[in-house]
């Protein structure tokens, strides 16, 4: 069966830089990020067989969320140097590998990649998403899978979400996880939420209610203290909704098949490898038939 993998290429980038020990070139190069992304990329490649790819990234500008909430992702400092630098690499490496990397303003890596995912139930190509960002469990479908990848002492750790596992670790269906996260928010992203309300009462009440929209006009059977929460933040509530849901409708212009996997041109990419002095990276290449 054919498959499209969908890379969130910052939050690999990012994983890889600040998980693996430093690493340079002789001319002082960093290349740890580099390495991480790519030793990641090419497994992802190999375990889902995969027929089609793409990597998506943030634009590092603002996006519509920030019209919505001002506040949204404002505890995010400035990119480090020295990985900015390693993601310039990146994004160059991908070039030569012919991979299709798609970035937009007003939007996020998260909203390319939910497009995808879309694009892809609508026609049944699989999709599987990698990301250590659980905000993708969302878009988890018939059709969709999300390979979660976080770092557990020292080394990558993954896990593969479908829509079963979701349902036996959340009780709820994926898009209710949406609800859930409105209602707790997300310290990470600035999304408010209603203040004391954590993750447990939140899946108890979307597990009960089944969405925002029930809860609330429900709101009389609560307790009073939880009721008195809802009422105090309810434009909160659906604001926080807004940020938290991915959007699903970029108008990418561009269509499955530009995502498909060619054939590699093996010798652009290992001059850069050489100049990075990736030679682990280089023998991979080199011993098996890569078809990217």
């Amino acid at each position: 069966m054919n498959t499209l993998i969908a890379i969130d290429g910052n939050s690999l980038v990012n994983r890889a830089y600040y998980a693996l020990p430093e690493m340079s070139n002789r001319e002082g190069v960093s290349t740890n990020a580099v390495y991480g992304f790519l030793i990641t990329l090419f497994n992802f490649i190999d375990i889902n067989n995969a027929s089609h790819i793409c990597v998506a990234f943030d634009r590092g500008s603002k996006t519509f969320r920030h019209r919505l909430f001002s506040e949204y992702k404002s505890n995010r400092g400035k990119m480090h140097d020295n990985l900015y630098k390693q993601l310039v690499i990146v994004h160059e490496i991908l070039d030569r590998m012919n991979i299709l990397q798609l970035s937009y303003f007003e939007y996020e890596a998260d909203d390319i990649i939910g497009t995808i995912s879309k694009m892809c139930d609508e026609v049944s190509l699989k999709c599987n998403i990698l990301s250590g960002d659980r905000d993708f469990l969302q878009l988890v479908s018939n059709n969709t899978e999300f390979t979660y990848i976080s770092t557990k002492n020292h080394k990558s750790v993954s896990k593969v979400y479908v829509l079963q596992s979701i349902q036996d670790e959340f009780g709820v269906q994926p898009y209710q996880l949406i609800d859930v996260k409105a209602l707790m928010g997300d310290k990470s992203d600035c999304i408010p939420g209603v203040p004391g309300i954590g993750e447990k009462t939140a899946l108890e009440l979307i597990r009960k209610y089944h969405d925002l929209d029930n809860l609330c006009m429900n709101s009389e059977h609560l307790k009073m203290s939880l009721r008195q929460k809802l009422e105090d933040h309810m434009k909160s509530l659906y604001n926080s909704r807004r940020l938290a849901e991915i959007y699903r409708n970029i108008d990418i212009k561009v269509s499955l098949d530009d995502f498909k996997i060619t054939d590699l041109n093996v010798e652009p990419l290992k001059k850069i490898l050489k100049q990075l002095e990736l030679n682990s990276i280089i023998r991979r290449l080199e011993s098996q038939k890569w078809k990217l």
